[in-house]
């Protein structure tokens, strides 16, 4: 399974199966009215014996994720998450059944094929549930509703995850990966307590997600009086506990890239040089590179290793990954005066920009773990004879294996092997790897900020920003930003689009003082204010389910920086260029720095983003 940080032919569906007890008169008239609801796009049910069943949702086939467009031909009549089969759950009275994964992932892949293939499970979901596929790329709020569930119930998150929820929308019970004839056994159990005990499930979820909730208002209460040298030395003490200094980063077991924390040190590294935390950070930053979770021929991040010492790669990589490390490796080559790090950056943005970027400019979301012969990481493993037909009977002398398992090979030219690496290349690039084209818009703000550093050292990145920076600008002079840029038809979008696009922007604005540029910043940060800040906290995204959307102080470091960090970043050095313009933010700002919360106390680690930022407000206050 894809944790968080921590071939079958198919039969054809008969969509209108003949009633004989329907008068024929009737037939034409009943044919007309269900191909009019399936052009709309409508979620349909049919009566055969007064029994309600699901047909196909057209939705599914044409939705703007390609992960959810695949499971349009399932055996599983998979329904897109809408308003409308939320209500359809309601009127037929059955759980729904929500499953969330992304492209790229390989257990995704693997459940798919291993477990929601299985026919007599795919019956039985169908007589039973409303099923819903969904892209938690594209779903953001949602996923994380269900992943909190899941790590909250049964102590365990990440993709796939499987999830039965009541007709309303409250979570019931969840899967990570698992077999079919174990999945269609624990939902025949629940199907037969439903039936004998609906309205008590239905009272008892509702009331455990009221419990969840109260929990978080509990965990999340406000304190005042924190300064920022108190968080900051929380976070100081965390992130000193959780540090392995013999393989670098965070923690003892899988390993991720933790780029908030790190850029955060990068910088306190700046301000205050301390020779232990370089130390540090240099162990971390050449373990990386020295290892399998970057891609040694081309430079890609690979999303977390399951391994302390980075080498069990999780082979999927995603955009932002891409743009946050390489902003890092970056900043961290100036600070530390590192050309190593300079390279590994810019060779970073050169991947981003050769395999990433689409015809139109965007950037796709990721590329796949999955080769088409099913492998986890196919396209980047080799056999020894696949080497040595590449590289000779010698290839042992020019190449290292950077991986544990010693059944592949993830080849990693030595440093005198100067051909080696174009010569892996080419062969691999005749085998196909599947990408997710879809551009998400928030991470192509990362892609922005990364080239803007990119394109300060190295003008071979200037075009390329550009380019983007004129499809930004053009995408947020809509009313609503969507999720995915382009897609027409959004209603929902979230706190980290807004943001991380004026991120994006604002770093472009500092190498070329472009007023359009600063000037769309300050509408995008204001705009996040008026759809996302109410009543003194921050609601993430709005959401179609209820437990989903919750509102919280400060929204914490993920793999991503905290949006509302972030905001509150950007709108301080803005407020430091133009007073007068950015006059609406500063009473948000004041309330974010005199009212934190007890978990980003407890969890200053998780609050990174926000600490460093008001750390330097402080700073620029006292000169």
């Amino acid at each position: 399974m894809s944790i968080i940080w921590s071939g079958q032919s198919i039969q054809p569906f008969k969509i209108c199966k003949p009633n004989p007890n329907t008068e024929s008169r009737f037939e034409g008239i009943r044919l007309i009215v269900f191909l009019i609801l399936v052009f709309l796009g409508f979620s349909v049910v049919q009566a055969d014996n007064d029994e309600p069943r699901l047909v196909r949702d057209e939705t599914v086939l044409n939705n703007i994720s390609p992960y959810v467009a695949k499971h349009s031909d399932d055996l599983i009549l998979w329904q897109s998450l809408t308003p409308q089969v939320l209500q359809l759950a309601q009127n037929l009275n059955r759980p729904l059944f929500i499953s969330s994964g992304y492209l790229a992932c390989y257990w995704c892949h693997r459940m798919a094929e291993d477990t929601f293939s299985d026919p007599r499970l795919a019956d039985f979901i169908n007589d039973q549930f409303v099923p819903v596929v969904m892209d938690r790329e594209v779903h953001v709020e949602e996923d994380r509703s269900l992943q909190s569930f899941m790590q909250k119930t049964r102590n365990v998150s990440g993709w796939p995850v499987a999830v039965i929820l009541t007709p309303d929308g409250y979570p019931i019970f969840g899967y990570t990966y698992i077999d079919p004839d174990s999945m269609r056994t624990s939902l025949r159990e629940f199907i037969d307590h439903w039936k004998k005990s609906a309205l008590d499930i239905s009272k008892s979820a509702y009331a455990d997600s009221q419990k969840r909730h109260q929990t978080q208002l509990s965990d999340t209460r406000p304190v005042a009086g924190l300064s920022s040298l108190d968080l900051l030395q929380q976070f100081l003490v965390q992130a000193n506990a959780a540090t392995d200094m013999t393989y670098g980063g965070f923690g003892f077991s899988a390993k991720f890239p933790f780029v908030p924390q790190m850029n955060t040190l990068v910088e306190l590294s700046h301000l205050n040089p301390e020779p232990q935390v370089k130390k540090f950070i240099e162990i971390t930053l050449n373990s990386m590179l020295d290892s399998a979770v970057i891609d040694p021929i081309e430079g890609g991040l690979f999303r977390y290793s399951e391994t302390r010492t980075w080498d069990k790669p999780h082979f999927e990589q995603m955009l932002y990954n891409q743009a946050l490390m390489s902003k890092l490796l970056l900043r961290a080559s100036v600070v530390f005066k590192n050309d190593r790090y300079q390279k590994a950056g810019l060779e970073m943005l050169d991947h981003m920009v050769a395999n990433f970027k689409l015809d139109n400019g965007w950037y796709a979301s990721s590329l796949s773990a999955v080769s088409l012969d099913g492998r986890d990481g196919g396209y980047y493993l080799w056999t020894p004879g696949e080497l040595e037909e590449v590289l000779g009977v010698d290839w042992m002398e020019l190449v290292e294996n950077r991986l544990s398992d010693k059944t592949y090979i993830l080849p990693a030219p030595h440093r005198s092997a100067t051909d080696v690496k174009m010569s892996i290349l080419n062969h691999r690039n005749f085998r196909p790897q599947e990408r997710d084209d879809k551009p998400v818009l928030g991470w192509n703000g990362l892609v922005l900020s990364a080239m803007a550093y990119g394109a300060a050292l190295n003008d071979r990145f200037i075009d390329d920003a550009q380019t983007l920076v004129k499809l930004l600008l053009l995408e947020t002079e809509r009313d609503n930003l969507p999720v995915i840029a382009g897609d027409e038809k959004a209603q929902l979008s979230t706190l980290e689009t807004y943001v991380m696009v004026a991120s994006g922007l604002f770093d472009w604005w500092q190498i070329t003082n472009d007023p359009e540029v600063f000037k769309r910043v300050v509408e995008l940060l204001n705009q996040s204010m008026l759809k996302f800040r109410q009543q003194g906290q921050w609601v993430e995204a709005q959401s179609l389910l209820p437990e989903a959307g919750m509102s919280t102080l400060a929204v914490p470091d993920r793999q991503i920086p905290s949006a509302s960090g972030e905001w509150y970043r950007l709108a301080m050095l803005m407020r430091s260029v133009d007073l007068e313009l950015t006059k609406s933010l500063a009473e948000t700002m004041q309330k974010m720095e005199t009212m934190q919360s007890t978990k980003m106390h407890m969890e200053a680690f998780y609050h990174a983003t926000f600490i460093l930022a008001r750390l330097l407000k402080d700073i620029s206050s006292q000169t």
